[in-house]
């Protein structure tokens, strides 16, 4: 038995509205979303040219189940510096968005005052999408916090921050200032128009599955072959341990 990562498109899923309305299948339905619900997506034809894709676990041979697949999460959280670095090339940068259910997983303000400032690195801390409740039965969120993170801390991010489902954790790659460009749009209607035009600032869109085994991806610039060529699958499955699974 092997365990292998797969690059997927689910392009016709993403723009399967009937099935994302009616059961919230598509992975798109979260991805710069920031919590406003329900979506009001109308128009698929709006994202046609954009690569969507998946990037997962796949276990051979058919006969080995895949639930459950908790190793998947060991493995991912160890694969995923490579991963994310291997997206950024040479010259990327990267702007995280992390959310966590409440201040425990995840304080805004202290990550500000203890990492952002100290290493001068970029951030936007952007309004909460909901009113403040005084009587809050958790100690909830100064609002969404989208920031730098530098290559050199990648192993950070799955040690600090993999804990599903507790914490949501986005990522935007591109070579140019785009931080004042999300913070921009942020504020405009959520439409599929404005998922086009994040991709245009940014070179690759993802978000890191809910059980943190696997990213979804977006890109308006690269295709599926780009995209695969960036991320050297064969080297990356060459440091995935064998022999993981459960037989049915």
């Amino acid at each position: 038995m092997t365990t292998q990562l797969q690059l997927k498109d689910v392009t016709s899923t993403v723009l399967n509205y009937e099935a994302f309305a009616k059961d919230r299948l598509s992975p798109l339905y979260e991805f710069f979303q920031f919590w406003r619900y329900p979506r009001t997506f109308s128009n698929p034809r709006e994202l046609l040219g954009i690569t969507f894709s998946d990037l997962g676990f796949q276990l051979e041979p058919p006969g080995v189940s895949q639930q459950p697949f908790s190793a998947g999460l060991r493995l991912f959280a160890r694969l995923f510096p490579d991963i994310i670095a291997r997206l950024m090339g040479r010259s990327g940068k990267l702007c995280l968005f992390v959310k966590g259910m409440d201040r425990t997983y995840f304080d805004e303000l202290e990550i500000i005052d203890k990492v952002l400032v100290p290493r001068n690195l970029s951030y936007v801390l952007l309004p909460p999408s909901a009113p403040f409740k005084k009587d809050a039965p958790v100690r909830l969120g100064a609002g969404h916090l989208i920031f730098e993170w530098p290559s050199e801390l990648l192993d950070e991010v799955p040690r600090k921050w993999f804990h599903s489902p507790c914490v949501e954790i986005e990522g935007y790659i591109g070579k140019d200032n785009f931080l004042g460009q999300i913070a921009r749009l942020y504020f405009e209607p959520d439409t599929e128009l404005r998922i086009r035009e994040l991709l245009r600032y940014i070179d690759i869109g993802f978000r890191v599955h809910q059980d943190n085994d696997g990213l979804f991806l977006a890109s308006q610039k690269l295709n599926m072959e780009a995209l695969s060529n960036l991320l050297g699958l064969s080297q990356l499955n060459s440091m995935v341990p064998q022999g993981t699974g459960v037989k049915n």
